[in-house]
């Protein structure tokens, strides 16, 4: 199952995270990959790559939308309830560069330079990049301020996978108490719940498989130390572009990347990087 891949970084072996997808896993990751080719089509950008991390945005949360009023779900998420902020985040390029985009057009200079020294003095490790770490890992993002987030409309496809039904749940597990176990009689929705972060990554996935077939690394990465190179860096987006590696220090580790059979697998038509 995907969340088993995700946890060890695409799974051990590329045909097995293949064969553990079902068909309509598949499907998801196809139309995603489809998408973000179409989108791309028209020349490599800036403003193209932001429009596809939008489009994706608003396409994922209509679907989620969809998903809750089928099962009859209602979620407890709030403005100013921030316990899954302090969950890691797994991000796109696209996705960062929409965020880092955002945020400076909203804020100056100054005050873009100032919470990413914030963000870097917050602590001795205000994020990880090792795989095996993020499961059990709790920091603050570094868009998180006043128990909100600074870019909530941008933000990356994860934090959109994040939801609960249970804040006093949310609560305990980011508090250290761990003595919440939940309502048992509210296991069917919580099923529900995971699909919405299970979905969020088959699109994650998708968009890396279009990029990767348009010649870029399919890289995963940890939304808050990509966020920061991309604001200490001026032209880390023009660099990405370029296919230099700007992003390479906030890469996830852990786990073999899969390689062009693996991708091959979602491209609308075969084939690997053009």
């Amino acid at each position: 199952m995907i969340e088993r891949t995700v946890k060890t970084g695409f799974g051990a072996r590329e045909p097995d995270f293949y064969e553990d997808l079902s068909d309509w896993e598949i499907e998801i990751v196809k139309a995603q990959c489809s998408k973000t080719l179409a989108a791309l089509s028209k020349g490599k950008s800036l403003a193209g790559v932001i429009e596809v991390a939008r489009k994706t945005a608003d396409s994922a949360d209509r679907l989620l939308e969809k998903i809750l009023a089928k099962n009859r779900v209602a979620l407890v998420c709030k403005i100013g309830c921030d316990y899954c902020c302090y969950l890691p985040v797994d991000a796109t390029p696209p996705g960062v560069l929409r965020v880092a985009a955002f945020l400076r057009s909203q804020m100056d200079g100054a005050a873009l330079s100032h919470m990413a020294r914030r963000f870097s003095d917050s602590g001795p490790k205000p994020y990880t990049l090792d795989q095996d770490e993020r499961a059990g890992f709790l920091a603050p993002c570094i868009l998180l301020r006043d128990r909100q987030c600074l870019a909530y409309g941008a933000r990356p496809l994860s934090c959109r996978g994040y939801n609960s039904i249970d804040v006093e749940l949310c609560r305990s597990v980011v508090e250290g108490h761990r003595t919440e176990r939940g309502d048992p009689s509210k296991i069917a929705q919580w099923r529900v719940v995971f699909h919405l972060g299970k979905v969020m990554e088959l699109i994650n996935l998708g968009m890396l498989a279009g990029l990767y077939r348009v010649g870029y690394a399919p890289a995963r990465l940890d939304f808050s130390a990509a966020l920061l190179i991309s604001l200490k860096d001026p032209d880390a987006a023009e660099k990405w572009l370029e296919r230099e590696e700007v992003f390479s220090g906030a890469q996830i580790r852990g786990g073999p990347e899969p390689g062009p059979r693996f991708w091959s697998r979602f491209m609308p038509e075969e084939g690997g990087p053009s």
